[in-house]
């Protein structure tokens, strides 16, 4: 092959590509599940059957949250109060898994 018939099909390629995000993204994708998913990249699976999961998928899974903040949302406009014993109760649980990482961290450290 020559050096410009070279540059014209990488050329090619990559005018297809821009064009097609989808086909692209697609085609990464597969190289990364069929060729050695586990040396390029250790959630690949994973993210590729997220891709292909058709119906409810992860895209549901998104909803429950919005509908939890709603509710939380009207309860605190119905009882102000709430958002002080949600506040207090945030602080706490982040508190403690502070503590609990600190205290893995000495531990690691320790060890080393």
């Amino acid at each position: 092959m020559t050096e410009q018939t070279v540059s014209e099909s990488s050329q090619a390629s990559h005018t297809e590509s821009c064009c097609d995000p989808t086909a692209e993204c697609q085609e990464v994708m597969e190289r990364m599940t069929t060729d050695a998913p586990l040396e390029m990249c250790p959630m690949a699976g994973f993210c590729k059957g997220m891709m292909e999961t058709k119906g409810r998928g992860s895209g549901f899974l998104l909803v429950i949250p919005g509908i939890l903040f709603i509710a939380i949302g009207v309860l605190i406009l119905l009882a102000p109060n709430v958002l002080v014993w949600l506040v207090a109760g945030s602080l706490i649980v982040f508190g403690i898994i502070a503590l609990l990482a600190g205290i893995g961290m000495r531990r690691f450290l320790a060890k080393s």
